[in-house]
């Protein structure tokens, strides 16, 4: 009697666990976001996209490193997955520093660059090849197809302090 009862709870046990476990697989997951930046990040809506940028520290300071964190989406929410951008720095319309083109991976990017001296500069994100976003680049891409190549700018202000 106590092994029929150890059986019975042994099955009733897997019957729950498969249970549970089908449950799981049945619910759609759905697409998990990365977090936009805060605390004085500049924003800026083009076409299908937000982007983001955000310098450490947020007054940098000439001479000194400064980290440019970029954040690349959809309007959706959707990040943009291994998008393909160059950064240029620019002070008062003269370009000071251009990167090689780069792969933003999962929507963040981190750039460290020193200004050489105090004033405004221009930070441009050039999101390349847009036509990209809609192949199967990745599942998690929502970005529709286009039949254009096409490469869209963002610019954002930067001012940078003297040392003293």
């Amino acid at each position: 009697m106590i092994n029929d009862c150890r059986k019975i709870i042994t099955i009733m046990i897997l019957v729950l666990f498969a249970t549970g476990f089908a449950s799981i697989l049945t619910i759609p997951l759905s697409p998990a976001y990365s977090d936009s930046m805060s605390g004085g990040a500049l924003s800026q809506r083009i076409g299908g996209f937000d982007v983001e940028l955000k310098t450490e520290p947020a007054a940098p300071v000439a001479g000194e490193r400064t980290s440019i964190f970029v954040r690349i989406g959809s309007i959706n929410g959707y990040d943009a997955v291994d998008t393909p951008i160059s950064i240029k720095v620019t002070k008062q319309g003269d370009e000071v520093h251009k990167s090689n083109t780069v792969f933003v991976p999962n929507g963040h990017y981190t750039y460290t660059y020193n200004f050489a001296e105090p004033g405004v500069y221009g930070i441009n994100i050039l999101i390349q090849d847009t036509t990209a976003f809609g192949e199967t680049r990745s599942t998690s891409s929502s970005f529709p197809l286009s039949s254009q190549s096409q490469s869209i700018l963002f610019t954002f202000p930067v001012s940078v302090q003297s040392k003293s």
